[in-house]
């Protein structure tokens, strides 16, 4: 006998993959801008051989004229398997030249956009 095909129903669906929750120290409330700043500073302080890394490549790349971020960040990741977030690169410049005030002219950087918590009353 055949089965009724109009009375067929397909089986439940699977149930979704569960998504772990965001840890406490990513939380941020909505509005709140991330503090790039500080998650590299955290980065440094966990990767120091990463982060050196980094900058013996910056001081490398200085002699040729100039010196991209994202190129240090690609071959860092590279060199160490890391994950590195593009997002604290703009970081990773203040950083470099904090330390080598000489990279100022030679790191490529582009002028930020200012955000509402940043933005400072007349």
């Amino acid at each position: 006998m055949q089965p009724d095909l109009l009375q067929w129903r397909p089986p439940a669906p699977v149930a979704a993959p569960t998504v772990e929750p965001t840890p406490d120290k990513f939380r941020r409330a909505p509005g709140d801008p991330r503090d790039y700043r500080a998650e590299w500073d955290a980065f440094v302080a966990a990767h120091s051989s990463i982060a050196t890394y980094i900058e013996e490549l910056a001081l490398a790349m200085a002699g040729r004229g100039r010196v991209e971020v994202n190129a240090l960040f690609t071959m860092a990741r590279a060199r160490y398997l890391a994950t590195l977030d593009n997002s604290l690169r703009a970081s990773c410049s203040d950083w470099l030249i904090e330390r080598n005030p000489e990279l100022a002219a030679v790191i490529k950087r582009r002028a930020r956009k200012r955000t509402a918590a940043k933005a400072v009353a007349p």
